[in-house]
């Protein structure tokens, strides 16, 4: 923050009400301010420092453990299921996402599982490519295609 600091000393509303600060000059109120600012911007540069390392430090651990490295994978679901809800973490249908390998196994499967509900519970036209359709085929059926077969 490159703030020019007021030519005269204001203080801001809240602590204006709190506190008395009569026996200090402008000149001293100023400096206290300026320090109050630079103390401020220094933790505010520690923090996000910290953040990086910490970020940093996940990257180089993942790098070491095959179980934390990140994969894509793709949500593919069933029409009966919009999205994977993992520890309150919505994941759409039709979307990339990133992450470890023990969360993408956790996510194959719970996406093969919708799949074998949506089997199980006869998906759409499911019955009529399964139903027996006591066809025979003979000689006169050379070069017939199956479409017209079946009755398609």
């Amino acid at each position: 923050m490159n703030e020019k600091l007021p030519r005269k000393f204001e203080l801001p509303r809240d602590m204006a009400a709190d506190v008395e600060y009569a026996t200090l000059d402008d000149e001293e109120k100023q400096a206290i301010l300026k320090r109050a600012r630079e103390k401020v911007e220094e933790e505010r540069k520690q923090k996000l420092s910290d953040q990086l390392m910490e970020a940093a430090l996940r990257y180089e651990r993942r790098r070491y453990l095959p179980h934390e490295q990140l994969v894509d994978i793709l949500i593919d679901l069933p029409g009966h299921a919009p999205r994977l809800l993992i520890d309150g973490v919505e994941y759409s249908h039709s979307f990339t996402y990133r992450v470890s390998v023990n969360q993408a196994r956790s996510m194959w499967e719970l996406m093969q599982r919708c799949w074998n509900h949506e089997h199980e519970i006869g998906g759409a036209n499911r019955n009529f490519y399964r139903r027996p359709h006591n066809l025979s085929i003979g000689p006169q059926h050379t070069n017939v295609p199956a479409n017209r077969l079946l009755g398609l």
